[in-house]
């Protein structure tokens, strides 16, 4: 049974679930290969899962009815199908989605954003929608992964205290530790910098949560080749309501791949009472699997309001990760 969209209840194909088990595979619609890693949405449980590197998924609990699930990964269409599962012995019991690729192409002439005209969100975004879909499916997929499939990362931090001429004051300081997703708190408004001046960076999976969104606005802001590679920037910043000190910056996404390769951000909004004068970060991030991305390294600057003035030196590398249930691809 090969679907790729929804037709009328009357016409949707039937599918068995044995035992409350809905199980199906994820194809290219060209080359008929598996799509591994897809993200697979039953839409009337509110449930998400990636599908193995077969390109397969399975949904436990399903009852007789009509279903829609959802189907997305980055450089495709995303599609929603319907069917009616049915106790009929008869009828299959698998669902084989069809999804087809989507190619990036501009406009000839792209209207680049600004600050002045955003409005907070992602999905009011100025500029060209292709890309703005492609940000928004690197963070959504980041926070399913981070909600769905709980892990450990293991990062190594160096930090090293500068002088306004570039010396090293004392040693530097070097440690390695772990954190979990399970208990990452997330972005909050009014608490990126402390009044020690402690700053807290913000996740790419933040960039998908609504507080983040909510207090931030979002535009194309044009394309850079970086290593010969072609990227595209999307800016964002804190809308104007947002007094507090907050992060602004672009991220960039691979023209290529359509996956998220890095941010460059600083600190907006630091007044004359702060502990620090502001602080600018660059992130790069790699694949922990197939188009599920992961900050890989985080570069800041500090500087502090001191007298005289001090730099602080962070940077946190990431070392090695472990799921700590299933992982993406489990059944």
């Amino acid at each position: 049974m090969i679907l790729g969209a929804v037709p009328s209840l009357a016409s949707q194909p039937r599918v068995r679930a044995p035992n409350g088990v809905l199980s199906g595979a994820i194809r290219d619609s060209l080359t008929s290969r598996p799509v591994g890693y897809a993200l697979a949405t039953l839409v009337e449980k509110s449930q998400s899962q990636f599908a193995n590197d077969a390109g397969r998924f399975r949904f436990d609990g399903v009852r007789p009815g009509p279903i829609t699930i959802r189907v997305q990964q980055i450089g495709y269409r995303p599609i929603d199908v319907g069917a009616v599962v049915v106790d009929d012995p008869s009828s299959p019991d698998q669902l084989e989605l069809v999804i087809s690729r989507e190619e990036l192409r501009l406009p000839e002439i792209v209207v680049v954003g600004d600050r002045s005209s955003c409005a907070p969100g992602l999905a009011a975004a100025s500029g060209t929608g292709a890309i703005i879909n492609r940000v928004r499916s690197n963070v959504d997929r980041l926070r399913v992964l981070e909600r769905n499939y709980p892990f450990e990362i293991n990062f190594d931090h160096t930090s090293a205290i500068l002088d306004s001429t570039g010396v090293v004051l004392g040693k530097a300081l070097r440690r390695t530790y772990t954190y979990s997703t399970k208990q990452l708190v997330g972005y909050q408004v009014g608490k990126v910098a402390d009044r020690a001046g402690r700053v807290t960076l913000f996740t790419a999976s933040d960039v998908a949560r609504d507080e983040f969104q909510r207090h931030h606005c979002f535009w194309y802001d044009g394309a850079d080749t970086v290593s010969g590679r072609l990227e595209h920037r999307i800016a964002f910043a804190p809308i104007s309501s947002v007094h507090s000190v907050d992060w602004t910056g672009t991220l960039s996404i691979d023209a290529a791949t359509a996956v998220l390769r890095h941010s460059d951000v600083r600190l907006a909004n630091v007044g004359p009472r702060s502990p620090i004068l502001g602080s600018n970060c660059g992130i790069e991030y790699g694949e922990i699997a197939p188009t599920l991305v992961l900050e890989q390294k985080a570069s800041c600057w500090t500087v502090n309001r001191d007298r005289p003035t001090t730099t602080v030196f962070d940077v946190r590398q990431f070392l090695s990760h472990r799921f700590l249930k299933r992982k993406p691809g489990d059944p």
